[in-house]
């Protein structure tokens, strides 16, 4: 009996000798949180005819309790109360972060990024955007989450030139897209995995682009990749009919003009159905939209209900297309993903045009219906 305690005591004390190496060994030859530079945003610009521009956006570590192989090719650092951009260039991307890297005091970390920038000359040149993309796929620290944007210009410019009151651009670009996505008709957001998902299927994406003005970032227009290169820009009046038939557009304003005043409606509730037919030896594409929503405002006293649907039937027509005309003409890009629809609702016709041919063979019919649930009137 007396054996039997003893031997039971030694493995009380083995097993608690066992727990402390286990829980003590995971903080051996880890970084104290004050010596890490928590990247919450990375611009990727191109430098020269093939060097990669690599800025990182690193907030001070207050910031967040407030808030919740090439060789190295030149320097530029810039400091604010708030945070710094520490900016390299080098032949490939994680090479080059590893250059910033060894001339901070601060140990790179990516596992807070919130957002990617892709300037204008990374997107021209297809190999480039190839190589960007890869490299932020392979990275295991980076989330499939993460947002992707794109630049008129340099995307270290809009890094640098943010100074809201987010303090840094990542956190004011994670913070617009939670809190205003749908709020807007013209926006839309795009992570790494959205765009991953696209390139895989077709080759071709869209990214929101990102400006910045007095200190201040907007989202205007959209990028289109086709091929993993830039073709074009869209501006705003083309991405309402993008968000129409593809987003949630619920929280957002349709505005048509009746007797010569703006109405606004705000949308509560969209049902999108496509469907595609044989006609004429084309691919018709019957896209319905229903509608229904809210008149916020009408100067006029009492709101004409039957006119004002027939006016904004008119109008969300006319929006669609004029988007799908632009895609289809201007770009020669697929931004709907209308052959994808397509593959998944009759794929006997998709077959027979094939990929790459039914969306240059496709004509659309739009059959769109409106009603108003509610009405405000201001005098």
């Amino acid at each position: 009996m007396i054996l039997l305690k003893i031997q039971k005591e030694k493995i009380k004390i083995l097993f608690i000798i066992l727990l402390s190496v286990f829980l003590f060994s995971g903080c051996w030859d880890k970084s104290e949180p004050e010596e890490r530079g928590f990247v919450t945003a990375m611009g990727i610009d191109k430098k020269g005819n093939s060097d990669f521009s690599i800025s990182v956006e690193v907030p001070e570590l207050g910031i967040f309790e407030s808030e919740g192989g090439g060789e190295s090719k030149g320097k530029d650092n810039e400091e604010s109360e708030n945070s710094y951009i520490e900016s390299y260039s080098g032949k490939t991307i994680w090479s080059t972060v590893k250059s910033i890297d060894g001339k901070t005091d601060r140990k790179l970390d990516f596992g807070q990024i919130k957002l990617c920038i892709l300037g204008e000359k990374i997107l021209k040149d297809k190999e480039m955007v190839k190589q960007a993309i890869d490299a932020l796929e392979r990275n295991k620290d980076i989330w499939r989450k993460v947002i992707i944007c794109s630049a008129k210009g340099k995307a270290e410019n809009i890094l640098k030139g943010y100074v809201g009151n987010r303090k840094t651009a990542g956190f004011f670009t994670a913070a617009f897209f939670d809190n205003n996505e749908k709020s807007s008709d013209v926006t839309f957001k795009k992570t790494l995995q959205d765009i991953l998902s696209d390139l895989s299927y077709s080759g071709s994406t869209i990214l929101p682009v990102m400006e910045i003005e007095d200190g201040e970032i907007s989202f205007n227009g959209m990028a289109v990749i086709k091929d993993y290169s830039l073709v074009g820009y869209c501006e705003n009046e083309i991405i309402k009919g993008y968000n129409i038939v593809r987003e949630d557009i619920m929280e957002t304003d349709i505005t048509t003009k009746f007797n010569g005043i703006e109405v606004p409606l705000k949308v509560n509730k969209k049902n999108t159905n496509i469907e595609f037919i044989e006609d004429n030896s084309k691919v018709k594409c019957i896209i319905s939209i229903d509608i229904e929503g809210d008149v916020e405002e009408y100067k006029n006293g009492r709101v004409p209900v039957s006119e004002l649907e027939k006016s904004y039937k008119e109008t969300v027509s006319k929006i669609i297309r004029n988007s799908f005309s632009y895609f289809k003409n201007e770009l020669k890009t697929d931004v709907m993903k209308l052959s994808e629809y397509c593959r998944k609702k009759n794929i006997k016709l998709y077959k027979k045009f094939g990929k790459k041919d039914i969306f240059n063979n496709m004509e659309l019919s739009e059959n769109v219906t409106v009603k108003i649930k509610g009405t405000g009137t201001i005098n």
